[in-house]
């Protein structure tokens, strides 16, 4: 997958648009994050995505891209800007790990470590590590 295939994924992604994103995937995959699963199936993806971006935007900043047939690496910050509160009892609700509570109104950039794994061209396997601490964004 080449740096203009995942930007495309990514106008998906920040569209909201997660049947085109599913066209970005395998038939089979998974997500973790800091060693959880975030989601495995196409239900899950929309479920998680649906909650979460209910009540944050979310940006992928690619700072680092590098890809061959089978894998993508890259460095990013990850931008979370809460339109609403997600608390804990939210998350263990939605069966969601992976993902910290967040106030409205706060903003962090969230250093991550990005490895995917390709199948035919399409994300078959994605881990989400953070590299560092977050960093307030001033708006």
């Amino acid at each position: 997958m080449t740096r203009d295939e995942y930007q495309q994924y990514l106008d998906s992604f920040k569209d909201k648009n997660y049947d085109s994103v599913l066209e970005f995937w395998a038939p089979e995959f998974c997500v973790w994050v800091q060693g959880e699963m975030l989601f495995d199936s196409p239900e899950s993806l929309k479920r998680t995505y649906s909650f979460l971006h209910g009540h944050v935007k979310e940006e992928i900043l690619v700072k680092h891209f590098l890809s061959d047939d089978d894998r993508i690496f890259m460095e990013t910050d990850v931008r979370i800007t809460a339109d609403k509160t997600i608390t804990q009892e939210d998350l263990d609700r939605e069966g969601i790990k992976a993902i910290m509570p967040i106030e409205a109104g706060v903003a962090y950039d969230i250093p991550q470590l990005i490895h995917y794994h390709l199948e035919n061209g399409k994300l078959k396997t994605g881990v989400c590590l953070v590299s560092g601490p977050p960093k307030p964004v001033t708006q």
